[in-house]
Parts: structure tokens; sequence; C-alpha cells
């Protein structure tokens, strides 16, 4: 699959996978979305952009009753204030930047990354933070059980 193609259709199955999860949330929780200006535009959500100020995010931050983070600045903001969230982790290890205090949801095992296993540009982890590409460098779509995410945030 050409990459090109690749993000296209990651996009789509991310958008279906989020868009299914904030349904089952939006039930019994306001759920924010901070994203980039491009992000996707997902139904039933208060859409944040990215751009947006630091006092912005850590007000939601210590407002919010649940978070679901990525790893992230907002998972090290959300410990700082003593907020347990659940955090997914695609390019780098909650062994190293990671929270006990945290539901950490680690990518399933059947992953498949391009290079043999890691980022040719990437110095110290599999993972390099310069784009589209390198931000879901999988070529399986479906890294995480959404179950077990959704589990994580409500229980």
């Amino acid at each position: 699959m050409k990459t090109n193609d690749r993000i296209a259709g990651l996009e789509i199955y991310l958008k279906l996978q989020s868009q299914i999860l904030v349904d089952e949330l939006s039930k019994k929780y306001k759920v924010y979305h901070v994203t980039r200006k491009n992000g996707p535009a997902l139904n039933n959500v208060e859409r944040v952009d990215a751009v947006g100020s630091k006092r912005t995010f850590l007000s939601i931050l210590l407002k919010s009753e649940k978070r679901l983070l990525i790893d992230s600045c907002l998972q090290h903001a959300a410990a700082a204030f003593n907020l347990p969230s659940t955090v997914c982790w695609i390019g780098t290890s909650p062994d190293v930047f990671g929270y006990e205090m945290h539901k950490n949801i680690l990518p399933n095992k059947e992953k498949k990354k391009p290079c043999g296993g890691s980022m040719i540009d990437s110095l110290f982890f599999d993972h390099d933070f310069n784009g589209p590409e390198h931000e879901f460098p999988y070529d399986n779509f479906d890294i995480f059980d959404l179950q077990a995410v959704y589990d994580s945030i409500v229980k």
C-alpha cells in the first residue's frame, strides 16, 4: 500500500473507531476533542483546536471527570494534577514516560511496523514525532482494543 493511500485509510479507520467510542461516552459524559485544526471532525464532541493556549488545555483537564489521552504532554499534566487518566501509548513507552496512576493501554502485539521494527530516523525510540506517517507508524490500523479503552474510562 502506498504511503498516501495508507494514511487516507488510517484517517478513515481512526475516525470510525473514534466516533464509536465518542458515541458511547457521550451518553454519560460531555466529550471534548483536543485535536489539530486539520484533525477529523467528530460528532457529539466539543472540539478544541490544539493551537489553543496551555491554560485552555489545563482548564479542560482540571474540570474533566474522565480523561482519554495519548502519550503526550497532557498525560504529564494530568499526573502533575493527580488526575488518573486512560493513556493510549503509540510511539513511546509508559515504562519510560508513564505514571502508575494512569491506566496505560498498550498497542496490540499484532501491530506491524515498517523498517524491520524501528523507524530509521528515530534515535531513541521506534517512533519519530515529525508528521502523520510517523505519528502512526503501523501497517495494522487496529492497534488498540476499543472495548478495553472504553472499560478503562467508565470503570
